[in-house]
């Protein structure tokens, strides 16, 4: 989820689909990293992905931006699995939250 990464990532789908731009690219899962990291380096590399990804939509590579995730938006949009978005964002939720509880 590094900037580095997302900008190989998009040049690399552009030049695959052999497009000047992406409708819409995801991040998938990116609470997954939360357990491994710890909460603030997660918010931090979030911070950088969602800027990285900022950057992106300001040059064009890209239209939009979500995540999609699994847990993240089964839980109130304070709680912590959600992945914050800044004010102002491209970013959407890719994946909104169900009407069903979750399992469990």
């Amino acid at each position: 989820m590094t900037p580095a990464y997302l900008r190989h990532q998009i040049a690399q789908s552009l030049k695959n689909l052999q497009a000047e731009c992406i409708d819409l690219y995801y991040l998938h899962n990116p609470e997954s990293q939360r357990a491994v990291v710890g909460e603030m380096e997660f918010r931090a590399r979030l911070r950088e992905a969602f800027a990285a990804l900022e950057v992106a939509v300001a040059q064009g590579h890209i239209a939009a931006y979500g995540t999609a995730t699994w847990n993240g938006y089964r839980a109130p949009p304070h709680a912590p699995e959600v992945p914050p978005r800044a004010p102002g964002s491209s970013g959407r939720p890719a994946q909104p939250p169900r009407a069903r509880p979750p399992p469990g």
